[in-house]
């Protein structure tokens, strides 16, 4: 059975709306997805323009999640200004029970 993590989607929406808004212009147009927010619940990721922007940001949020000992789901993609953002969760697995 997974748990999901408590991650409260509004808050995460604006602090990704002011991430991009700060990253869009720091570093203006990116082809390479990019990261706009992380915690131990979750993480966000700017995709930029490439075919297979989705599948490197589902790689960064992988090895993302791992690293607190969770699994990445990708929960969404929308649009936030004039780019997609991929959210995912990072979701426990518990133990199988024997």
């Amino acid at each position: 059975m997974l748990r999901r993590a408590s991650f409260r989607r509004s808050a995460l929406t604006a602090a990704v709306a002011a991430g991009l808004g700060l990253s869009l212009g720091l570093a203006g147009c990116s082809e390479d997805p990019r990261l706009l927010n992380a915690n131990t619940g979750g993480i966000a990721i700017a995709l930029g323009d490439p075919e297979n922007a989705l599948s490197q940001a589902t790689e960064v949020a992988s090895q993302h999640c791992v690293n607190v000992r969770r699994i990445a789901v990708l929960r969404d993609v929308q649009e936030v200004g004039d780019e997609q953002v991929a959210f995912f969760d990072c979701v426990a697995i518990e133990p199988a029970a024997r």
